[in-house]
């Protein structure tokens, strides 16, 4: 943590808060059980598609490659489940 975003921090009224490391899991459980396999959901798309490889990552075809990212991506969150995402919060409140 910089001293440039501790005073920044400190001038917007925001409490930064430090997760220890190897705790995430038990601090942070939707980023554990819910955000985590959505990322690898997404990557696990991303390459089954063959979406990193041209012609389907060609930066010159902008329109193509923000679709393939927001298929990607909807594809993905569609995959998680309310259960899941109950279950991890679930931690949080008791």
């Amino acid at each position: 943590m910089t001293e440039f975003v501790r005073t920044k921090a400190k001038q917007s009224n925001i409490q930064l808060l430090f997760v220890p490391k190897g705790l995430t899991w038990a601090f942070q459980p939707l980023d554990f059980k819910v955000f985590g396999p959505f990322k690898t959901k997404i990557k696990s798309y991303w390459f089954k598609n063959k979406f990193n490889t041209e012609p389907y990552h060609d930066a010159s075809n902008k329109s193509k490659y923000h679709l393939n990212v927001i298929n990607t991506i909807l594809t993905s969150y569609s995959s998680l489940t309310t259960e899941l995402i109950v279950k991890s919060s679930q931690c949080i409140t008791n």
